[in-house]
């Protein structure tokens, strides 16, 4: 219960405690005189958890945390202080999605936002899953999409595809129109299954609202502790009588919040102006946030996702009028040489990390079937 609503309440109970007295006397009036006095001190209470709550933190206290985070990573090298990513290149930059960090994932379209995401959920979802068995944490991944159901079910059926084949990909449309025997749809059957038992929430709604999200969030935390909360996207949300910057901010602030109640890493998803487009540079600047949003300073990590090859595509060679043939084929191949190079590459700018280190690194991914995982080579990490 907040502080403003607890004063509201006890506000209310003293005037109808002073209106009572006004009417009576004698030992009625000494009793309700000796409930008086213990509202106040319920008051008091209150006002000084709120306090200890809000008060100034020494400096001891910040180091000795700071301390134990240092002494944590000493005796565990391999692990990360928070959730995640099963991208070990991408891990070794971020060291982890931490409890009250709002991460933001922008990008212009057709880059992968959402397939990028919904992988991240399913990941963490399994890690859950494993805890849960051992230590009954029953934690869970709460997944606000502003999409059709019918395309978070395409991004499951891309899950399940992976699962199928592995790391041999194949075409996800056999599965998504029908199998062509019993033996495939059993062996869908069963996945499906599997996948069934993960800890993973999915609310589909075009109307998004804090409003919404907070009902929700109640609701989970009903049968199920949230440990992880992906918002797609943040310019969709809903807020009446207010222009696109506010929104965004209220909206960002508000997210902050729930993050820090939950102690909850919460992923963002955005959407980038098209300014951008207009540079020879593609790949997305700290300052494209500020200029179409203005939502920086309000987030503890910001990536992009960019990919060469989608430009690329854009810029496929044809023959000029007065070009000879030779001087065609050698664009050509330059051309097919360089998008081979790039066609399953996806580069993760992390633009700002408030925890951990800032840079490039270029990740596999595969827009068939949206999977996102390690470059087999280490060579891929690029800094600033």
């Amino acid at each position: 219960m907040s502080i403003t609503y607890s004063r509201h309440i006890l506000s209310l109970i003293h005037y109808i405690v002073k209106k009572q007295r006004q009417r009576r006397n004698g030992i009625k009036v000494m009793f309700l005189n000796k409930w008086m006095l213990g509202l106040k001190k319920v008051e008091q209470k209150i006002l000084r958890s709120s306090d200890k709550k809000n008060c100034p933190e020494h400096i001891s206290a910040i180091i000795q945390s700071y301390l134990e985070r240092l002494d944590y990573k000493y005796q565990n090298p391999d692990k990360i202080i928070g959730l995640s990513t099963e991208i070990k290149t991408l891990d070794n930059k971020l060291q982890g999605l931490r409890g009250g960090e709002i991460i933001l994932l922008a990008s212009r379209p057709c880059m992968g936002k959402t397939s990028f995401a919904m992988n991240l959920s399913y990941k963490v979802a399994q890690s859950f899953l494993k805890e849960d068995n051992m230590n009954m944490d029953n934690k869970c991944v709460l997944y606000f999409s502003s999409e059709a159901p019918s395309f978070t079910l395409c991004q499951l059926q891309r899950i399940i595809a992976e699962k199928i084949t592995g790391t041999n990909w194949f075409d996800l449309h056999t599965y998504k129109y029908g199998s062509k025997s019993y033996e495939e749809f059993a062996t869908v059957a069963n996945i499906g299954k599997e996948l069934g038992k993960l800890p993973l929430y999915i609310c589909d709604d075009s109307d998004l609202s804090l409003d919404s999200i907070k009902n929700k969030i109640k609701k989970i935390n009903g049968y199920s502790k949230i440990g992880f909360i992906v918002v797609d996207e943040l310019l969709l949300f809903s807020f009446k009588n207010s222009s696109q910057p506010q929104l965004s901010y209220i909206t960002l602030q508000g997210l902050k919040d729930i993050a820090q109640k939950l102690n909850v890493p919460i992923l963002v998803l955005g959407r980038l102006s098209r300014n951008l487009e207009r540079r020879s540079d593609k790949r997305p600047l700290l300052s494209d946030v500020d200029s179409a949003i203005k939502l920086s300073s309000y987030c503890d990590k910001i990536l992009f996702l960019y990919r060469e090859s989608y430009y690329l595509t854009m810029k496929y060679p044809e023959k000029k009028s007065n070009e000879t043939k030779n001087h065609f084929d050698h664009r050509m191949k330059r051309w097919e040489k360089k998008y081979r190079k790039t066609e399953n590459e996806c580069e993760v700018i992390i633009a700002k990390n408030k925890q951990a280190f800032t840079g490039t690194v270029k990740i596999f991914c595969n827009m068939v079937d949206g999977i996102f995982d390690d470059l087999e080579s280490s060579e891929d990490d690029i800094p600033f």
